[in-house]
């Protein structure tokens, strides 16, 4: 038997927000009802500051940590309380393999809370600067997020949800940061080789006296399997990619069908 639950872990994109970008009534009620009874609200998603600040509720801007960049950085009412950013040298040279490689690449990277891009894109709602990426890179870069345009699933939304294809490839990148693939291996986080959600959330944790036997996590895809693993419960939802659903403790219903919310519910009702 675990400790009773007191956080509650939520990732964004494929769990908590529906394809559409929003938060059901339903799910937001649960939320609420988990709150009421004390339990802590974290989110913990690969966007940047800008999008989460962008896209979640009135009721989950204040108050609720947010892990960001896939655990780069943990943001609580609009302050930068943990950070495990590339450094500016390693950042510059990915920058310079990027732009050098055969492959035509779009690349996002947010640094100093701000997003930045190397083409138009569009759709992008998030706030951001179209700019050449090598004149910008001043100060250490949180993420970068590369999409091959030749690449199978060029037939891309705004770095929103996008159908399975083949594993996009790399150049080979500097010491000093590590690639993460997302979205079926269609892009490619680029992060600080130490960074993970579940690190992150750690120091979440830690802030608040508590610790991995007392969390309930949510995911869908690879940059959520260490929370997942570590966490009391981990919970995948029914359109989490296959590596998600193997190590989970239990599946729930996809996001488009309140899996968050039929969870939460029973938990309150148990608690």
């Amino acid at each position: 038997m675990h400790e009773p639950i007191a956080l509650i872990a939520l990732d964004l994109d494929g769990t908590l927000l529906r394809s559409d970008t929003t938060v059901s009534d339903r799910t937001l009620g649960a939320i609420d009802a988990c709150r009421t009874q004390g339990l802590h609200i974290a989110i913990a998603t690969a966007r940047p500051f800008a999008s989460v600040k962008r896209l979640l509720p009135a009721s989950l801007q204040r108050d609720v940590p947010w892990i960001c960049g896939s655990g780069g950085s943990v943001y609580e009412n609009a302050v930068c309380l943990y950070q495990d950013w590339i450094d500016v040298a390693t950042a510059q040279a990915v920058v310079e393999v990027l732009y050098r490689a055969e492959e035509d690449f779009l690349v996002a990277l947010e640094m100093a809370g701000r997003l930045y891009v190397n083409r138009p894109v569009a759709g992008l709602l998030t706030p951001h600067q179209v700019c050449d990426l090598r004149q910008i890179v001043t100060a250490p870069v949180a993420k970068f997020l590369v999409h091959a345009l030749d690449h199978p699933a060029s037939r891309m939304g705004p770095w929103g949800a996008m159908a399975p294809a083949a594993t996009m490839r790399l150049p080979a990148l500097p010491a000093g940061c590590k690639v993460q693939l997302t979205d079926h291996g269609s892009r490619a986080n680029i992060l600080a080789p130490t960074v993970s959600k579940a690190q992150a959330l750690q120091c979440v944790l830690a802030q608040r006296g508590l610790d991995f036997g007392q969390v309930m996590a949510f995911g869908d895809d690879i940059s959520d399997r260490e929370m997942l693993v570590q966490s009391a419960i981990g919970v995948a939802m029914a359109n989490a990619v296959a590596e998600i659903l193997a190590i989970a403790d239990r599946v729930t219903a996809s996001n488009d069908a309140d899996g968050v919310a039929l969870v939460l519910e029973e938990l309150v009702g148990r608690q």
